[in-house]
This record gives C-alpha cells, structure tokens and sequence, in this order.
C-alpha cells in the first residue's frame, strides 16, 4: 500500500466510477483498478461493488475515506518540511463569479499554510489563470477538476415568513412569491434552469450583484433568496430546502492537464475537501 494506491481510491470514492477516476488521475483505468484490488488484498475486505452506473462504496470504504485524505494530505506536507524554499512565480487563480467568498479564502489559506513560499495573482480572465476555482457544469475543455464541495440551493426567508412556516416547500410555491437571485444563468443544476424545466414563471424577481447581497435583500424584506448551502446565513434568516427538486452545483479547482500542481494545493484541495463533506 502506498500513497498512489490511496490516492486511486480516494478518486474512486468520489467519482464512483473507475473510468472516471482513471480519467481525473490522468492514468489507465487497468491501473485504477489494479490499484484498488491490491488494496483490497492488503486491507481484507472488499472497497467497492460494481453496479449498472459504476461502482459504490462499502461500509469498509466508508470507514477508510477520512484517513486516507488525511495521510495524502500528511504525506504532501512532508515535501513542503524538507524542502527548501525556491523562488516561484505567483500562481494566477481566477474564481467564478457566485461562489462562497468565505470558501474561496479559506482554500487560498489552507494552501498558503501548506507551502508558505506560496503567493496568488488573482485574474479577471479565466484565459490568464493557471488555475480556477468553479462550478463542474462549467468547466472548460481539457481541464482536470479537483472536487472541493457540493453546493445544494436552498429558499432562504427572514424568521415568520410563510415560507418559514409551511410544511414543504416546493418549486411552484415560488410563483407567486418576489424572489431573489445572484447571476441568474440557464447553466445546468442552476435555479434558473430548474424554474424554467418545471414551467413556473416568476411573477416578481430581483437580481442581486452576489448570493450575500441576495441574503441581504431577504433579511430586509424583499423577498425570498434562493442561495447555495455554502453560503453562510445572516441572524434572523431561515434555510429551508426545496423538496421536488435537487439544484446542485460541484465546486472545485481546475487547471489544464499539462499543468503541474504545486504540493501546497494538492495539500489544501485534500484538506478542504475533507473538511467540507462532513458538513
């Protein structure tokens, strides 16, 4: 068992897929599963079961995934101890617009800790960037993604709205009601596009410059926010999840296949990612 092994299984825990496992790690999908049948050997017991749309994890998987991000992450920061710091230029991040602020930077200082040689140029355009932070729909071609956290949509209203108080909340109870919104795409998993797919037509809708401003409209009055779950509430605000619908989003970093991660973002991708999903 070694740290590649672990890290061909950590990519098929996530993916649920070998294929797609073997397409993130950029190796062969004999070798992903290779990988993970020696593991299987070594630990005695089974990781995963095959099924119509790829595999799942066992309670065994279940039980190994925490640490081995852990000893992933722990091995990278082995190289960061030893090695001696060099003079590198800054790595250009560019983040989609919309994405959780307080987890953008608290990536960037996950990765800053890991290797503290390391310094950020943040880019307007994407074209400049070495590396993105975004949403899996819109990832551009030939670029490797890096899960970091899952985002669900969820209706927030201030504390005593009728949202607040029914007993579901679905989808065609927003027609009548003024909502509130931040960059409103038709991107697929996005609100706009699971609106327009059900056929409910808004009566009243305001665009916010981000999701923070859309959940200072609602706590002032104005409406509901419709807002990802990354998003941290205001005092006074109530999440509710949508029951007849799943509005999700992937976010990660991306960067082109030629490009060489350094340590102290591979570090901070398996870090964040860990502490995240537990949320």
């Amino acid at each position: 068992m070694d740290v590649r092994s672990l890290t061909y299984f950590v990519a098929v825990y996530e993916e649920q897929s070998f294929s797609l496992a073997a397409r993130r790690c950029a190796v062969s999908q004999p070798s992903i599963s290779a990988a993970i049948r020696q593991l299987e050997e070594h630990l005695d017991c089974q990781l995963f079961v095959r099924n119509a749309r790829g595999v799942s994890p066992t309670a065994a998987s279940d039980q190994i995934f925490p640490t081995a991000v852990r000893l992933i992450a722990e091995f990278g920061a082995l190289k960061t101890i030893v090695r001696r710091p060099v003079a590198t230029r800054p790595v250009r991040c560019a983040v989609m617009p919309g994405l959780s602020g307080e987890r953008v930077s608290g990536f960037l200082k996950e990765a800053a800790i890991a290797s503290p040689e390391l310094y950020f140029e943040l880019q307007r355009e994407s074209s400049a960037a070495d590396i993105m932070i975004v949403s899996e729909a819109a990832l551009p071609e030939d670029q490797i993604f890096h899960p970091l956290w899952r985002d669900s949509y969820r209706a927030i209203a201030p504390v005593g709205h009728p949202l607040t108080m029914r007993e579901e909340v679905t989808i065609a109870g927003f027609a009548d009601d003024p909502v509130i919104v931040a960059h409103w795409t038709d991107a697929p998993g996005s609100p706009r596009r699971a609106f327009h797919d059900r056929g409910v037509q808004l009566a009243r809708m305001s665009i916010a410059h981000s999701h923070q401003d859309a959940l200072a409209m609602a706590a002032a009055g104005f409406g509901i926010a419709i807002a990802p779950s990354s998003e941290p509430l205001r005092s006074g605000l109530v999440s509710r999840e949508i029951e007849d619908i799943s509005v999700e989003r992937n976010v990660g970093l991306s960067c082109a296949r030629s490009y060489q991660l350094p340590s102290g973002l591979s570090i901070a991708v398996n870090i964040c990612r860990l502490r995240w999903q537990s949320r």
